[in-house]
């Protein structure tokens, strides 16, 4: 059976990030026993994202690409008449 610790941090700066969601420690004296922390086994971590919200930015996200890559489209069109152009005789 393992054991987990509870501990809070008390200065963000004594974590260094790791990468992805990990951080590590730096300063020990940073650290101290979490007072009011408990684990509910069973229990599920809540969203931290509205679904109404994220489908606006969704459909917002959406929209750019199409319109960068009718840009994109559009350039390749350019180029495409400009060769024609220069191979004319």
């Amino acid at each position: 059976m393992g054991r987990l610790e509870l501990s809070d941090v008390k200065k963000s700066e004594s974590l260094a990030k790791e990468g992805g969601n990990y951080f590590r420690l730096t300063d020990p004296a940073g650290l101290t026993k979490a007072a009011s922390a408990q684990v509910v086994q069973g229990g599920l971590e809540g969203s931290n994202a509205g679904p109404a919200e994220s489908a606006v930015r969704l459909v917002g996200v959406l929209r750019q690409f199409e319109m960068l890559q009718r840009a994109v489209a559009m350039g390749g069109e350019m180029n495409k008449k400009a060769v024609e152009e220069v191979a004319r005789p």
